[in-house]
């Protein structure tokens, strides 16, 4: 959605996008795909979509078909690598760490790398760009990114749209780990110019890399105008099914856990303080938790209207029923340094917002730019917070036309276009 969304105000800042994107059919593992998102890219922009083989996936391919005729078809045909919960040997990590730094090493799009390269140098020379933008992750588009630009002696923009060495998702070895720490400091001393999604990032680089403060700036992520096109949403779109209603839209899973979340609301219905009528949290989207105790708490408060749960639903489908929403529910914890991409849709569209995570970049955004209530990730503190909402004692507001319009890729895109012009004219 970033991308697309500078994409869309690039030429009205006088530049032309050449867009070098995968093959989707190519991907490994597979990518969900919307055809309806191709609407938002303007005519005009130049897309080359490069297939690659991706050897990782053939090989898992060609033993899921093995195993179908040994088994006879049995089980076996996800080309997955099954689950061992015994301890590996020493020589079963040393073949897995091989195996990973060969095949997922920066990560499962390593293949097309070699593609990007391989095109570049096929273009001809009226074709070649000024200037390089790579977005990560997958980290493989930055690499590409650092190659092409060394080919073609022109300026090189990282664009991080999360951490790195410093993501909250384990990396696959420690020995990856500690590669990918000098790889991320590679791309930072490397690039003209590093472009962070949030202000944290950006600062964690500055420390990490402090002789290239001085070329990171932060340009947030945002949402595309016009997508609500009757303007800001009134006050109150439709009738909730309870005083308080929360929705929460996109997958639920165990690092954005809601089980504290559900802990509150079961504390307040035990304690009589709440019932189906006063609140409703609603979730839309894949439920992908694999905490038993945090299932059998969905399904208990389900039964008892206090949450549902809900299939995901399309891009359109998903703004209007955004639109209509009471009040927004964004789950944020463990990511400091890291905002959910949603969010910004959830601004663009007015409605007021609860943030469950006390600390933080998300947290931080909230407050900075008063976008809604943040509530830590307690208990006993989402259960007040909540009593509190429904009692009337505190209130959630939207945010104000201002910091809405901040927010819009035509603003975002200024910006990014601003430092552009920096670094071409430095180069002349």
């Amino acid at each position: 959605m970033r991308p697309v969304g500078f994409c869309n105000h690039l030429m009205e800042n006088g530049y032309y996008p050449h867009v070098l994107t995968t093959d989707w059919r190519d991907a490994h593992p597979p990518v969900a795909i919307d055809p309806s998102l191709e609407n938002l890219i303007p005519d005009g922009v130049r897309i080359d979509r490069l297939s690659h083989v991706n050897l990782l996936k053939e090989l898992l391919e060609l033993r899921s078909r093995f195993r179908s005729k040994v088994h006879g078809g049995g089980h076996g045909d996800s080309p997955e690598v099954p689950v061992d919960a015994t301890p590996p040997s020493p020589i079963k990590r040393l073949k897995r760490d091989m195996m990973n730094r060969l095949f997922l090493f920066p990560d499962h799009q390593k293949p097309w790398i070699h593609a990007v390269n391989r095109h570049v140098k096929g273009l001809g020379r009226q074709e070649r760009p000024d200037l390089v933008f790579a977005t990560g992750n997958p980290w493989s588009a930055l690499i590409a990114g650092q190659q092409v630009a060394r080919y073609l002696s022109v300026p090189f923009v990282a664009d991080f749209r999360d951490p790195w060495s410093q993501n909250p998702k384990p990396p696959l070895s420690d020995s990856l780990g500690r590669k990918a720490v000098v790889w991320e400091r590679k791309i930072l001393k490397d690039a003209d110019c590093v472009v962070a999604n949030t202000r944290e990032l950006a600062d964690a680089f500055a420390q990490e890399v402090p002789e290239s403060s001085n070329k990171i700036v932060t340009i947030t992520n945002g949402y595309h105008d016009g997508i609500f096109p009757d303007g800001r949403i009134a006050e109150q779109s439709r009738v909730a099914d309870a005083k308080i209603e929360l929705s929460h839209f996109g997958s639920v899973y165990e690092l954005r856990s809601p089980i504290k979340l559900l802990q509150a609301i079961q504390q307040l219905w035990k304690a009589g303080v709440v019932t189906k009528e006063d609140i409703r949290v609603r979730f839309i989207g894949a439920w992908i938790v694999e905490d038993v105790a945090c299932n059998r708490l969905a399904a208990e408060l389900e039964t008892a209207g206090l949450i549902t749960r809900e299939p995901p639903v399309a891009h359109d489908a998903y703004l209007n029923r955004l639109a209509a929403a009471q009040n927004l529910l964004i789950l944020q914890q463990a990511f400091p340094l890291q905002i959910p991409g949603k969010i910004y849709e959830y601004i663009a569209s007015g409605r007021p917002m609860i943030i469950v995570g006390g600390e933080g970049a998300t947290a931080n955004l909230v407050a900075r730019h008063r976008l809604g209530l943040t509530f830590p990730n307690s208990i006993d503190q989402l259960a007040e917070g909540l009593r509190d909402l429904v009692e009337g004692k505190i209130t959630v507001s939207c945010p104000g036309n201002d910091e809405i319009h901040r927010f819009s890729y035509g603003e975002l895109t200024r910006q990014l276009a601003g430092v552009f012009d920096h670094l071409l004219l430095e180069k002349t």
